[in-house]
């Protein structure tokens, strides 16, 4: 295959809830300068926000999405994770769904 695989996973989200992750790395680390953002889609493909990482470190990277921001949020939304390295494009490193709970 050519080209990148993204990780394919799923966001749970609970309503009234803060959604916070930290997003590890496996392998080489990251370089000082990359940045993170998480983006959630509609069902309809429609971008519903964007959310950069709060702290971005060679192991990882946090993000933090505050409960009213995830509120227009549904169930079976899609997410991705896209890193950027210093100098270089986009690359969506998770996909997969978002589920909310109760």
């Amino acid at each position: 295959m050519i080209g990148y695989d993204p990780i394919v996973d799923n966001m749970v989200i609970i309503d009234q809830q803060d959604f916070s992750h930290f997003f590890g790395v496996d392998g080489d680390p990251f370089p000082a300068g990359t940045t993170v953002t998480v983006k959630i889609f509609s069902r309809d493909g429609d971008q519903l926000g964007a959310w950069p990482a709060v702290t971005v470190q060679s192991s990882g990277a946090l993000v933090q999405i505050t409960s009213d921001d995830l509120a227009p949020v549904s169930d079976a939304c899609t997410f991705k994770v896209f890193v950027q390295y210093p100098d270089s494009a986009d690359m969506c490193w998770y996909r997969g769904r978002v589920w909310r709970r109760t």
